[in-house]
């Protein structure tokens, strides 16, 4: 398993910045120059919402259709756990 879709914040633009979106992301595993095994930031999908629950029902079925697995709290750089990589 080499990707993941978790929530991130979502990308609005005009006077929308001012509230908080969410929105599903996909990450890929990545190595870096020391060997170390993190999370890097590939691509959001799907739209914004102002809803975190609808995000990640949003996230769930993106994650279906990717065929890859929702994971919570994945951030650019994060390690990648042994536990999720099953």
């Amino acid at each position: 398993m080499d990707k993941c879709i978790t929530v991130s914040y979502g990308l609005v633009k005009g006077s929308a910045k001012k509230y908080p979106y969410y929105q599903p992301a996909m990450y890929t595993a990545h190595t870096t120059l020391s060997g170390k095994l993190v999370w890097k930031y590939d691509c959001h999908i799907g739209r914004a919402r102002r809803s975190i629950s609808l995000a990640r029902k949003d996230a769930m079925e993106a994650a279906v259709r990717e065929k890859c697995p929702f994971i919570e709290a994945v951030r650019q750089w994060k390690p990648v756990s042994v536990s999720s990589r099953k």
